[in-house]
């Protein structure tokens, strides 16, 4: 399983939980990692890693981030839905 990390890498105390967690979605909710519109994936230092899917692309994606927050989950989830939403509009 690969993971494409946008801006900071996450800590490598928390990749394990980070790799479990994406691998356990794998055949059980999803058949590739195309599918994962959002997930979001709270560690034990407060922080949190916001993964998804690309179409085309057989890794996940996922971005760090130390400090979590409410708006930044919503900001997230919103250009996500933003980005799949375009190709429709064409």
């Amino acid at each position: 399983m690969k993971i494409m990390w946008h801006g900071t890498a996450c800590p490598q105390e928390y990749l394990p939980k980070v790799q479990a967690e994406l691998a356990g979605m794998l055949g059980r909710m999803l058949d590739s990692p195309q599918q994962l519109i959002s997930h979001l994936i709270f560690l034990a230092n407060g922080g949190e890693v916001t993964a998804w899917g690309e179409t085309g692309d057989d890794a996940f994606h996922a971005e760090y981030h130390d400090v979590p927050t409410k708006e930044r989950a919503d900001k997230a989830l919103e250009d996500r839905l933003r980005q799949l939403d375009e190709p429709m509009r064409k």
